[in-house]
C-alpha cells in the first residue's frame, strides 16, 4: 500500500524496530558515512540504523489495542543476543545481515496475532520480518547498486549487541518524520542470588 491510498483510508504507518546500542551503532553509522563518501552519496539524515520488525498500516484509533498486544508480546521475551554478519544486498540496497534469526522468527510468530488484529480492522496485512537486516544505504541507481554489491562481497564486518527492546514509530506521510509512539521493553533477565 502507498500513502496516498492509505491516507485516502484514514490509514498510518507503522514501523516496530529494534536499535542496536551506541557502540555497535556508531560503527553502523560509520559504514553509512563511508559508503556516502566512497560513492558520492548525501549522507541519510535522522535515520538510525536499525532492524525493522514488523511495518503495517492502521486507524490512529487502533493504537491503544496494538500498543497493549505488543507489549503482552515484549514482556514475554527474553532479551538476545544479534549477531551482525557481512555485508548483503537487498532491494536495491546495501545491508547487514543478521547471523541467527531465530528470535526474529519467534516475534514474527508471536505478532501474528497483531497482524490479525490489523486484517479484521479492514487494514492490508502487516509486513513481518522473520530475517531482518541493517539497511546501510538507501535505494541505489542500478548502475552504483551492481558497482556496490560487487566491492562489498569483499569485505566484512561483524559486530555484536543485546536486544532488549523495541520501538513502535508512526507517520502520517511519507515527508513526516517517524515519532516515537511507545517503547517495549522485554521481560527482565533473571539474576542468580549469591
Amino acid at each position: 500500500m502507498d500513502f496516498i491510498s492509505a491516507r485516502g483510508e484514514g490509514l498510518g504507518e507503522y514501523l516496530l524496530v529494534g536499535y542496536p546500542d551506541k557502540t555497535v551503532g556508531d560503527k553502523l553509522l560509520l559504514e553509512r558515512r563511508l559508503f556516502c563518501e566512497t560513492y558520492q552519496q548525501a549522507v541519510p539524515k535522522d535515520i538510525l540504523p536499525h532492524l525493522l520488525l514488523a511495518q503495517f498500516w492502521a486507524r490512529d484509533i487502533m493504537e491503544p489495542t496494538l500498543i497493549k498486544w505488543i507489549q503482552r508480546i515484549c514482556a514475554g521475551t527474553a532479551p538476545f543476543q544479534v549477531q551482525l554478519d557481512r555485508f548483503g544486498a537487498e532491494a536495491g540496497h546495501i545491508c547487514l545481515r543478521v547471523q541467527h534469526p531465530l528470535p526474529f522468527q519467534r516475534l514474527a510468530s508471536d505478532l501474528l496475532s497483531v497482524d490479525q488484529f490489523i486484517r479484521a480492522s479492514g487494514c492490508p496485512p502487516a509486513h513481518l520480518a522473520e530475517h531482518p537486516s541493517i539497511r546501510i544505504t538507501g535505494d541505489c541507481s542500478p548502475e552504483l547498486y551492481r558497482m556496490a554489491v560487487m566491492d562489498y562481497a569483499a569485505r566484512s564486518f561483524s559486530e555484536q549487541f543485546l536486544l532488549e527492546e523495541l520501538q513502535l514509530l508512526h507517520r502520517s506521510n511519507p515527508f513526516d518524520k517517524c515519532r516515537l509512539l511507545h517503547v517495549f521493553r522485554f521481560k527482565p533477565a533473571l539474576t542468580e542470588v549469591a
